[in-house]
């Protein structure tokens, strides 16, 4: 769409891509909660992990490693209900 151009034209004449080293992820989820309607966002849900730090959608899980669970891979991260959520 003509407003994501500009606004991805704009962050590239500042150099922010390459300054800043802003990756597309963060530019595309700026652009979702800018331009798209609530009813079009569809949260997935998924750990968000990125090298030793995770964090899941739903608060009622967290991260765990997929080999703490005796899972494969074992260094992915997954989302399990959390310890204060089973001890309630």
């Amino acid at each position: 769409s003509d407003p994501y151009q500009d606004y991805f034209r704009y962050l590239d004449s500042i150099g922010g891509f390459w300054l800043h080293r802003w990756g597309d992820h963060a530019v595309r989820t700026i652009a979702v909660g800018m331009w798209l309607p609530q009813d079009k966002v569809f949260e997935m849900n998924i750990p968000y992990g990125h090298q030793n730090y995770c964090r899941c959608s739903n608060p009622e899980l967290e991260c765990v490693r997929e080999g703490d669970r005796g899972g494969t891979p074992e260094k992915w991260w997954t989302c399990a209900p959390s310890a204060t959520v089973e001890a309630a």
